[in-house]
Parts: structure tokens; C-alpha cells; sequence
């Protein structure tokens, strides 16, 4: 979430609505047109409640994977082993590359084109090519289990 300063334009248009009556002004025409306020109302109104963003029926079975952009954030649906639907955000946790940029079924795992770090599809990091160095896949003091994807709240409604 990108915090927004309490003296940016958003903030102060939204303290004129909310003046008494007799003081109180609309929204400015930029309330509608601008990406400071499309960015305050992502982080202060819609990224703190629920929204629908696809149907469970847009991943047809497990290993199924599909990228979806939910105002300007880059996130990745997808359907387990387990069979269990799932949401990411769509970077991967080493340099922040997109991971997957079509819908897919993956039958192994979500692999990086940077630097082909691996998840599997619980959003656990599995592979880390030459990390310690040319042919060492760990190197001391870094926990696989730390680096995982970051996961979105997420459930299935009905």
C-alpha cells in the first residue's frame, strides 16, 4: 500500500466535503480524472475491502494459472495441486520481474525468466539457480521459506 501525505490534493478535497453544510464544497473535476485520487481511493476505499475479480470457472483445473491487473497491481490467480484457488501478487520475490504473462496451465512450477527462481504453486519458493554461486542452489544464511510469493486475501464466494 502507497501511503499518500495528508497534504496532498486528494486529502484536501476530501476535507472540503466534509465541512458543515454552509462550508462544505464537491469534489474537484480532477476527483474523477486524476491518478493521485484513483491512487488514494485504491489504497483508502477499494484495497480495503473485498472485490470480485474473476469466476472460479476462469481456471478450469488444477495447474491453471491466469495474470489479472486489479488497479494497477499485478496479481496471478491460480488453482492448486490441491485444488484450491489461490491469489499472488505476479512478481517474483528476488528482482520483481513478471512471472506469468498468459494464462496457463503449469505443470511443474512458476518460473522466473530473470534468474529462474521457481514457486510452486502454493506460492512457496523451490529453486534458487546458482545462488551460493555457479552450481550452489543455497547459500548459507538465506531461508527459501522467507522468499516466498506474497499472497492476496482472497476467498471464493459461492
Amino acid at each position: 500500500m502507497i501511503p499518500m501525505s495528508r497534504t496532498s490534493a486528494p486529502s484536501i478535497a476530501l476535507d472540503a466535503i466534509l465541512q458543515p453544510i454552509e462550508k462544505a464544497s464537491g469534489l474537484p473535476n480532477q476527483a474523477y480524472t486524476s491518478n493521485d485520487f484513483l491512487a488514494q481511493e485504491r489504497d483508502q476505499v477499494l484495497g480495503k475491502s473485498w472485490a470480485g475479480l474473476w469466476f472460479a470457472s476462469d481456471l478450469p483445473k488444477k495447474g491453471y494459472v491466469k495474470p489479472v491487473e486489479f488497479m494497477g497491481l499485478p496479481l496471478v490467480i491460480l488453482r492448486n495441486k490441491q485444488d484450491e484457488i489461490k491469489v499472488f501478487h505476479n512478481v517474483c520475490s528476488h528482482r520483481g520481474m513478471i512471472l506469468v504473462h498468459d494464462e496457463m496451465e503449469v505443470q511443474g512450477a512458476l518460473r522466473c525468466k530473470y534468474h529462474s527462481w521457481s514457486y510452486n504453486l502454493d506460492g512457496e519458493l523451490k529453486g534458487t539457480p546458482h545462488l551460493g554461486g555457479i552450481g550452489q542452489q543455497k547459500f548459507d544464511g538465506f531461508n527459501h521459506c522467507d522468499h516466498g510469493l506474497k499472497p492476496v486475501r482472497s476467498t471464493v464466494w459461492m
